[in-house]
Formats: structure tokens, C-alpha cells, sequence
């Protein structure tokens, strides 16, 4: 094993939850369950620890990382802009495997947003009270992991949350809001083209 510590749910959940929102609060990464794969993870908000996401991950430092919220209210507190489009797809896709790029603040990039819909990390999020910068629990250029023990493979991490298989088993959907309205597809996923353009009302392109 090459986590630092692994629990596991059910059995270890109040144990699992002080340990994350801990370890997290320290600046150091763990890897957790969500509804579609496992997920190498920081706080948002600590850029020494996004710095580490990225290190671990290998990932190239202009390749953003996904933003995991609550919901709404959470990614409005961060400058998320929703327009009526994207906020229609937020309240029927999330929590769910839906990530949407938004506007963010004034002067500031777009942000990739996603609410899981997994009891663990909503849990934690709402024990933080903040977001999460996360990607999947890979490294660079290699299959996202669906379990537990596919995820441990990073030397450097502070804790391992084990929920057994991942309930999607894919990465979530990508869409893009565009300045005209429309979005684009960035990432095919968990969702379905036909039924993510319906429930927006817009355009789909890509």
C-alpha cells in the first residue's frame, strides 16, 4: 500500500471523515470515493496544496483541476456565474457525474465545477464548509481508477478512503458554457448528449 492510511466504509466512516477534513485542513492530499471514479484530492483553497495535487498527479500545470462543491450556493460563494442554461443542469445533474466550465470572477479563469453524489464527500464538504480541487486518482495519461485499490498508487498521500467500486464507473460529463449561450462538450461521460441538450434548452456543440 502506498497511501499513508487507509479506512474503509462503512465500518470506518466518523473515523474516516475526522481523518480527511484533517488531513486536508493540514494541506495534505487524500484520495476518496465519489460517485463516478476515486479522486486525488486538496482544499481548494491552499495553493501549496494544489501544488502538490499537481506534482503527484503529474499533471501539466495549465491543465486546471476539477472544482468539487456542494452545489449551487457553494459554487456561487466562489464566483461561479450560472445562467439560466447552466443553472437548469446544475438542478437536475447535480449532485451528479456533471461537471460544468463557468465563468468565474471578474478577471479570473473559467472553473470546473462538479457536485458528487457520493454521502462521504458531500459529508465532508459540508464539514469543511469549502470546496475541493480534485482529478482522478491516475496518474497522467492512465485509466481513471474505479477502485480503491487502483487509486493507491501515489507515494505522498495522507489517507486512502475505501468505499468499495466506484457506482458509475466513468468520469463525469463535461460541458462547457459558451459566451453565446451554447456549450460545448468537452468530455463525454456518465450522461446522456441528448438528454444534457434537452435539459439545458441550448445548443450542443463538440
Amino acid at each position: 500500500m502506498t497511501a499513508t492510511r487507509r479506512l474503509v466504509l462503512p465500518e470506518e466512516y466518523d473515523l474516516a471523515l475526522t481523518e480527511a477534513s484533517q488531513a486536508l485542513l493540514a494541506g495534505e492530499a487524500v484520495i476518496l470515493p465519489t460517485d463516478t471514479v476515486y479522486g486525488l484530492m486538496v482544499l481548494a483553497s491552499d495553493p501549496g496544496a494544489r501544488e502538490l495535487l499537481y506534482r503527484l498527479k503529474g499533471r501539466d500545470a495549465d491543465k486546471p483541476c476539477q472544482i468539487l462543491v456542494s452545489g449551487q450556493d457553494m459554487a456561487e460563494k466562489i464566483g461561479a456565474v450560472f445562467s439560466p442554461a447552466s443553472r437548469r443542469l446544475a438542478q437536475r445533474f447535480w449532485p451528479g457525474p456533471l461537471t460544468l466550465v463557468l465563468p468565474g470572477p471578474p478577471g479570473q479563469p473559467s472553473l470546473g465545477l462538479r457536485a458528487p453524489d457520493h454521502p462521504f464527500v458531500q459529508a465532508l464538504l459540508a464539514r469543511l464548509g469549502q470546496p475541493l480541487a480534485a482529478s482522478s486518482a491516475n496518474p497522467a495519461g492512465q485509466p481513471p481508477p474505479v477502485e480503491a485499490a487502483a487509486a493507491d498508487v501515489f507515494t505522498g498521500v495522507a489517507l486512502l478512503v475505501d468505499a468499495g467500486p466506484a457506482r458509475q464507473g466513468q468520469a463525469s460529463s463535461v460541458l462547457a458554457a459558451n459566451p453565446d449561450g451554447s456549450f460545448t462538450l468537452l468530455r463525454p461521460g456518465a450522461l446522456d448528449r441528448k438528454e444534457l441538450a434537452q435539459v439545458a434548452d441550448a445548443p450542443l456543440v463538440g
